[in-house]
């Protein structure tokens, strides 16, 4: 009876590590802020890595328009669509444009996975957990 327990015991282990049970997944995510001359800029990106690989990602960009440039929002949202058309273009990118009085989001999900070899370097997409960190820290986002 000891023997069938530990076999079996020895077995789950063995599957554990061999279907990936023992992946350590992390989430990274970083906000920034920024207001000048009546626009507020706010960001957030946010890393899934599973065994220190990007697996995912979301950035989020919301532009707030306030007073006499409110009257610009439709540029920006022209701007903001036809960005997330060019984005929907590409694999691995989903790209949607949200639009509020005089608030304008673009959400942009990445599958790492799916991505060319060209934009998993030019998005950071090659990085680790603490080096995907550091850059964002180093271009002024807040990670935690």
């Amino acid at each position: 009876m000891k023997k069938r327990l530990l076999m079996s015991i020895t077995l789950v282990a063995t599957l554990a590590t061999l279907t990936g049970c023992g992946s350590k997944t992390k989430t990274l995510t970083c906000t920034q802020s920024s207001t000048t001359n009546g626009f507020t800029s706010d960001d957030k990106q946010a890393y899934k890595f599973v065994d220190n690989r990007v697996e995912s990602a979301t950035i989020t960009s919301t532009i707030s328009i306030d007073g006499d440039y409110s009257k610009y929002i439709d540029d920006y949202k022209s701007s903001a669509e036809q960005a997330s058309d060019d984005y929907n273009k590409v694999t691995g990118f989903s790209a949607k444009v949200k639009t509020g009085t005089n608030k304008i989001t673009v959400d942009l999900k990445i599958d790492a996975g799916k991505v060319d070899e060209d934009n998993r370097v030019a998005y950071h997409l090659n990085e680790s957990y603490e080096s995907m960190q550091e850059i964002l820290t180093n271009q002024g986002y807040t990670c935690k």
